[in-house]
C-alpha cells in the first residue's frame, strides 16, 4: 500500500469534503491508495488548534515550509472569488513536486490525459482522451470533460458540467452546477458560468454568463436607486 503524505489547506466545507473523500478512497480502493493526512492550514488564526473532521489544524499558510515532507492540496473554492485557488498557489510558491494531484478510485482519467499539480478529480467525474488540466484545478462530482480539450489552472469545474471536445478554458475560471459548453468554444480567464447554462459562443475573460444559451450578465448599477414616484391615489 503506498501512503501520500499530505497536509490540506483551507478548514471550510471543501476541506472536511475532501478529508472524507480521501478516507473513502482507501478503503473502496481496499487499501491500495491510503493518505494520510497530517494537518490544515488555514490564515484564520481563530483556527489553529482547532480539529475539522478530525484533523487539526496546524497553523497558517505561511507555515508551509515547517512541513517539508509533506506535500499540499488545496480544499478551497469560493464561487463569489473565482480566482480564489490561483491566489493561494501564488502565496504558497511551491514547486510543483510539493502540489498532491487527488483522482478519486471512481473517477475515470483516461491515460492520454495529462493532470497537473494539485488538480482534485471526484467520484464520477471524467476525464477523457487527451484532455489537459492545469495546476490547482478541481473536477466536482460527475463532471464531463470531452476529448482534446484544455482547462487552465485554479478553475473549478462543478458537479454535472459537461464541457465538449477541442473547449479551451482559461485560468482561474469557475463553472457552476450543470452548466455544459460546446465543442470549440473558447472561454477567457476569469470567466464565470452560471447554473445550468449553456455556453454556444466564445466568451471573454472576466465576463459573467448564464442563461440558455449563456449571455453576458449586465453589471448592477452602484449608487442609491431612483425614488420611486408616489402612487396615484
Amino acid at each position: 500500500m503506498r501512503e501520500e503524505p499530505v497536509i490540506l489547506l483551507g478548514a471550510g466545507g471543501g476541506t472536511r469534503e475532501l478529508i472524507a473523500l480521501m478516507r473513502h478512497a482507501g478503503s473502496y480502493s481496499g487499501g491500495k491508495v491510503a493518505w494520510r493526512v497530517e494537518g490544515i492550514l488555514d490564515d484564520n488564526r481563530a483556527l489553529v488548534g482547532s480539529v475539522v473532521a478530525g484533523v487539526r489544524v496546524l497553523g497558517v499558510l505561511a507555515d508551509a515550509p515547517l512541513y517539508a515532507a509533506a506535500k499540499f492540496i488545496c480544499g478551497i473554492a469560493n464561487a463569489r472569488d473565482r480566482a480564489i485557488r490561483l491566489k493561494v498557489a501564488e502565496q504558497m510558491d511551491l514547486p510543483d513536486e510539493r502540489w498532491a494531484t487527488f483522482v478519486h478510485p471512481q473517477a475515470t482519467v483516461l491515460d492520454t490525459a495529462v493532470l497537473g499539480p494539485g488538480v482534485i478529480i471526484y467520484p464520477h467525474a471524467v476525464v477523457s482522451s487527451d484532455v489537459k488540466i492545469g495546476a490547482n484545478t478541481l473536477a466536482y462530482y460527475g463532471a464531463v470533460i470531452h476529448h482534446d480539450s484544455v482547462v487552465g489552472e485554479g478553475c473549478c469545474i462543478c458537479a454535472g458540467v459537461m464541457v465538449a471536445g477541442y473547449v479551451n478554458i482559461g485560468r482561474g475560471c469557475y463553472l457552476g452546477m450543470g452548466a455544459t459548453v460546446r465543442d470549440r468554444v473558447c472561454l477567457g480567464d476569469g470567466v464565470m458560468v452560471g447554473m445550468g447554462a449553456a455556453v454556444v459562443r466564445d466568451v471573454a475573460p472576466g465576463k459573467v454568463v448564464a442563461g440558455v444559451p449563456a449571455r453576458p450578465l449586465r453589471a448592477k448599477r452602484r449608487g442609491v436607486p431612483a425614488r420611486r414616484k408616489a402612487a396615484r391615489r
